[in-house]
């Protein structure tokens, strides 16, 4: 078990980076 929780906390910040962009572009595309 303990091997596995370094590959969902790098996953998770790694969707959480991809949600951030996205973010971004749309408060872009608003303005």
């Amino acid at each position: 078990a303990a091997d596995v929780l370094p590959i969902v906390e790098h996953d998770l910040k790694a969707i959480a980076s991809r949600v951030l962009d996205k973010a971004k572009e749309m408060c872009h595309s608003k303005s």
